[in-house]
């Protein structure tokens, strides 16, 4: 491994829309119909039509992320002209947080993510864990100052023993405790390719 810090830091398959979704698997200019009532005053639904529309490589975002807007950021995650390097979603309140691991589980551009400051709990960090396993090249992961416990620790365990492209992760300002520290100091063992782990203020004693 690997250098362990105690300060925080820092496309193949398609997707498949159904019939009530506002997107097509082609991306053309219409992805989202910002004419229909229930997006036109969707704040996130708007600035992700814009990534969408533009092919932007870096999507940030810090407000309240609607259950529809993740739901189409998710599709487009899975698209195979998925453009999208980069997502930073600091400060961010998810609706339905669950629905991006479907996208990232089948997604092939992404290299950095920022999910810090975001509320997130166990529940979603057992799933993010499970749907970047194969993930083929997201290389830096913060998740700083949120509700990940043991349980989400062990489940990112668990993946470090599988993925061979994360490079750095940042779990800093979580209470993953003494027993999420030992599990993932064991998944090391068997890990090659991380670099930095941070672990500042996560009640390792």
């Amino acid at each position: 491994m690997q250098a362990i810090s105690s300060s925080s830091s820092l496309p193949s398959s398609p997707s498949l829309p159904s019939s009530s979704s506002p997107f097509s698997s082609s991306l053309s200019p219409s992805f989202v119909d910002l004419e229909d009532s229930q997006y036109v005053t969707d704040i996130s639904v708007r600035e992700i039509s814009k990534v969408v529309d533009n092919r932007k490589t870096s999507f940030s975002y810090h407000k309240k992320f609607s259950e529809n807007g993740v739901g189409i950021l998710s599709s487009f995650l899975q698209n195979e002209n998925c453009s999208l390097i980069k997502l930073d979603f600091l400060r961010t309140t998810f609706e339905a947080p669950n629905q991006l691991c479907d996208g990232l589980s089948l997604n092939r551009s992404l290299k950095r993510m920022n999910l810090g400051k975001s509320n997130l709990n166990d529940d979603f960090f057992i799933c993010l864990a499970n749907s970047l396993k194969n993930h083929p090249s997201l290389v830096i992961l913060t998740m700083y100052v949120n509700n990940m416990g043991e349980a989400g620790a062990k489940a990112f365990a668990e993946c470090l023993k599988i993925n061979e492209v994360i490079r750095e992760i940042d779990f800093s300002d979580n209470d993953i405790g003494d027993s999420g520290g030992v599990v993932l100091s064991k998944s090391l063992k068997d890990n090659n390719t991380v670099a930095v782990l941070h672990l500042c203020q996560t009640g390792i004693t």
